[in-house]
Order: structure tokens, then sequence, then C-alpha cells
């Protein structure tokens, strides 16, 4: 089976298109969505009509930070440490929203909390999880998962990762968005070997 994974597409249709002719030439109709489809970006419409589209049986995805901004999810404390602007941005789009109503029907019913938690698909005898910002912290409100972080944060994800990999029986591979940096970390026998590996973007579509 062959899966696109999206992440952090953020309301710019233009790209996500060129993503879209490039999955066709692939014969790819499967998506994986690390959330993130909304707020920075002029397209927000286009962009919801393209997710309200893709059949529910070829589509997982999760939602991210800005996706919770939208619907009002995040806590105040919270809202008052998003810059200016991107608050900015997420207002115009729920002004835009509320004037398409299939849109913001369907925005009112997928955009909920419980598509906030890690979503789980097994393939050819792997377990994938799919996050926004981290098994830690799902939605990457207060961490992101950055190269130069990983003496950090990774501890703590792949112990994370160990316990699913016993319960399951499986190797687990975490697909996780929210950074915009594209990028592969390892982990051989055990969280303390863990490696941060460049990507490099001529290979990310």
């Amino acid at each position: 089976m062959k899966i696109c994974v999206l992440s952090d597409i953020h309301a710019n249709y233009y790209a996500l298109e060129k993503v879209l002719l490039s999955c066709a030439d692939w014969g790819i109709t499967n998506f994986w969505c690390l959330g993130d489809v909304v707020g920075r970006g002029p397209h927000v419409i286009k962009v919801l009509e393209w997710l309200k589209s893709v059949n529910d049986s070829s589509i997982t995805w999760v939602m991210g930070n800005h996706d919770l901004h939208l619907m009002n999810l995040l806590d105040e404390e919270v809202v008052k440490r998003i810059n200016g602007h991107a608050n900015t941005v997420i207002s115009l789009q729920r002004e835009q929203i509320a004037q398409e109503t299939d849109i913001q029907a369907y925005v009112n019913r997928v955009f909920i909390p419980s598509n906030l938690d890690p979503k789980h698909c097994e393939i050819d005898g792997i377990h994938h999880i799919l996050v926004h910002g981290s098994l830690s912290d799902f939605a990457g409100i207060y961490h992101y998962l950055y190269p130069w972080y990983s003496h950090e944060i990774l501890p703590s994800e792949f112990e994370k990762l160990n316990m699913i990999r016993k319960e399951e029986g499986l190797p687990v591979f975490c697909w996780v968005g929210h950074t915009h940096v594209p990028m592969m970390v390892s982990s051989e026998g055990g969280d303390k070997c863990a490696k941060a590996i460049p990507v490099d973007r001529k290979s990310v579509v």
C-alpha cells in the first residue's frame, strides 16, 4: 500500500495541490495527515474542501495546535503566548469558515478533541503511530521535537515507544509533524542510542 504522509498544510492549497498531483502520478490514494491543516496560509476553505472530499476510509488524521486554536480548544494562557499574526490569521479563517455553511458544519463535526489523540495503524507487521507534536504533547503546545532538542526530549519519547513495542510485539514507527523540519530518528538498542538523522529536502515531496 502506498500512503502519502502530509503535515502542517497550514491552509496552503497551492503546495497541497502540487503534492496531490505527485500522488496521482504515483497512484497514491491513501493519506495520513499529521495536523495543522489550518492557520498561517490564505486558502483555508479550499484546503478544508479537499479534506472534506477525501473518503473517510482513505485518510487517517490528527489535529494540531492550529486546528485546536481554530476551534477555541486551547487554554487561555496558551493563546496568550501565541504571536499576534497567528491569532489574526486564525480569527480571519474563522470568519471565512462561518460564511460557508457546509464547511462550518464539517469543521464542527470533525475538529473535535478526540481527533487530537494519536492514531494507530498496523501495516505489514509494523505498528505506526500518528501524532502532531509528540507522544508526550500530542498537539505540540509545549515543545517541538527539533533535532537540536533531541537529547532533552527523545529519551521520554523512546520510553513510550518501547512500551508500545513490548505490548504489541511489533516494530514501532511514530510519525510526527509540527516542527516543519524533515528528519528521521532511530533507536537501536534502547533510548540511549537515539540519534537524529537529517533528511534531504529533495527526498521530501
